[in-house]
């Protein structure tokens, strides 16, 4: 029987039957302004992670990433192009072993737009970061993401 890593909740190793594994399409926000980004902080490990969600039955990629971002800032973000996908494997906090493909897009505020971040989860703590602050080892997966929403932003800034 083939095993595969997957990660638990405090970004553990745990090898599990691949045969156990449930597989779900996930979407996740890459936003960045002013050199800083939108991550969560999880009080509980101390991840930095991607606010997302894996997909509901019948929703779109797009819309469930607009969706989360509305509930952290209170507006309808403009959701731009798919930056990135990779495949996760993590344990959830029930014990589930997931195979996650992970879609990053990336997302603006509309002009004329203020908000202020709002928690959703009592562990998850939404927070704008300087790109410069966030090291690979802080984020529980997706430093590679953080490139590109990086390079995608100073293409946006410099045209």
């Amino acid at each position: 029987m083939s095993t595969i890593v997957c990660y638990d909740p405090q970004g553990y190793p745990v090898p599990v039957a691949a045969a156990t594994l449930t597989f779900s399409p996930a979407a996740y926000a890459v936003f960045i302004e002013n050199n800083e980004i939108l991550l969560l902080h999880n009080e509980q490990t101390g991840w930095l992670t991607w606010p997302g969600t894996m997909l509901p039955a019948g929703e779109r990629p797009y819309h469930a990433v607009s969706r989360v971002y509305h509930l952290l800032t209170g507006i309808v973000p403009v959701v731009g192009p798919l930056l990135s996908m990779e495949d996760l494997y993590q344990i959830d906090g029930n014990g589930r072993a997931w195979h996650l493909t992970a879609m990053f897009y990336w997302l603006e505020r509309p002009s004329a737009t203020s908000f202020s971040l709002t928690t959703v989860d009592t562990n998850l703590q939404p927070q704008m970061l300087p790109v410069d602050y966030v090291q690979r080892s802080q984020l529980q997966f997706g430093y590679q993401v953080l490139q590109a929403g990086i390079r995608h932003s100073n293409r946006l800034n410099t045209a």
